[in-house]
């Protein structure tokens, strides 16, 4: 009896676990980091973009001017905003 080769094995789209971490100061001349060294994936983690949001009513947010990266210096434009 002969059968023919298996298939090979194809591999499924893990979901990425763990979760970012904020950590800082939340006041004016303080700095907000976004830590991402908890996230991992058994796929390998792709591209990802940080995107830091405002609001003055925790309702309606809006992206920060010119925040790029997961480092956010905070000036006297944010007191007031979560």
């Amino acid at each position: 009896m002969t059968s023919s080769p298996p298939s090979p094995v194809k591999n499924v789209n893990d979901k990425p676990t763990g979760t970012p971490r904020l950590s800082g100061v939340p006041c004016e001349k303080g700095t907000l980091d976004v830590d991402t060294s908890l996230i991992s994936d058994e796929d390998g983690i792709g591209n990802y973009e940080i995107i830091w949001q405002q609001s003055e009513t925790q309702n309606d947010w809006q992206m920060y001017p010119n925040a790029d990266g997961g480092v956010l210096q905070l000036q006297q434009r944010h007191v007031g905003y979560s």
